[in-house]
């Protein structure tokens, strides 16, 4: 979904402050004075709150504007900002507000407003909303470590590829008189023939815990006792378009259902970085397996 943030400036200009959920709230001065673009070069205020709530008339605004519905405005505006938050968590976009400017997080995990690159930022504003909301904050953050695979990968590549041509080289020009090692000696043989003479015994495979692959890592940030809660919100987050997956694991109480994101190609040094953001995002303690 595409919300153009000219409605936010427009329900400034009318009301002079408006609150964003989980952002903070943005205050425009009394008198406010624009360039020949139509830009507002008064500078606005803006203080952060992770526990904001949006202005509801600002959602009245909305669905007038938008001629929709008071509920299908309100879904629409709490889509867009959670996508906006996740983009500004990981890093990856900022927040931009047609004609104030651009609210992004800093590094203590909050956010702050700047209109010092509004300019070069002005002519991203379509491409911003209509590319890259539409896609999973994950999907970013994935690329994003994606981005971080250096020489050392290259060349496990590289040797990978020495292995098979050494294989290869060997299947084809060794004499086949170098592999007598492999016949069977009197001693293996007696020890066929001692195996035919007893009855099989069919011994239960215990099945192999799956190994992970280097660089691929589980974010887990929520568990429930029950299946049906877990899958409640499961649905719920993939109807926002977050890309999650559960398990299950066994504690003292009980089976555990545990709710995850599942990330590979990442560095050991970025996992702090995306912990701590998925952290702010769901508000819940996240554990890396």
């Amino acid at each position: 979904m595409s919300l153009s943030t000219r409605y936010i400036r427009e329900y400034l200009e009318l009301n002079k402050t408006v609150t964003l959920e989980k952002i903070g709230t943005l205050t425009l001065p009394d008198a406010i004075s624009k360039d020949e673009d139509g830009n507002i070069i008064s500078s606005p205020a803006f203080v952060y709150d992770k526990k904001a709530v949006t202005t509801p008339e600002f959602v009245d605004y909305l669905a007038e504007a938008t001629q929709k519905s008071h509920s299908i405005a309100s879904a629409d505006l709490e889509y867009f900002l959670d996508q906006t938050r996740q983009l500004m968590n990981i890093g990856s976009t900022p927040f931009v507000i047609d004609g104030i400017g651009f609210i992004y997080a800093d590094k203590s995990g909050g956010y702050q407003l700047s209109t010092e690159k509004l300019e070069e930022t002005k002519e991203r504003e379509k491409k911003h909303y209509e590319d890259n909301y539409s896609n999973s904050p994950l999907t970013s953050a994935t690329n994003y470590a994606t981005r971080k695979v250096n020489k050392k990968v290259i060349g496990r590549w590289v040797l990978i590829l020495l292995i098979i041509g050494v294989i290869i080289f060997g299947a084809y020009y060794i004499p086949k008189s170098s592999f007598n090692f492999f016949k069977d000696s009197p001693a293996d043989t007696a020890a066929v023939a001692d195996t035919l003479t007893k009855p099989k015994v069919n011994v239960p495979v215990q099945p192999e815990k799956p190994v992970r692959k280097e660089g691929s890592y589980h974010f887990i940030f929520q568990t429930y006792p029950t299946k049906a809660q877990a899958d409640k919100r499961i649905d719920q987050l993939k109807s926002y378009g977050n890309v999650v997956s559960m398990d299950s694991s066994s504690s003292a109480t009980g089976t555990l259902y545990r709710l995850y994101i599942a990330m590979d190609n990442v560095q050991a040094t970025d996992t702090v970085r995306l912990k701590d953001s998925l952290k702010s995002y769901y508000g819940h303690a996240v554990t890396i397996e």
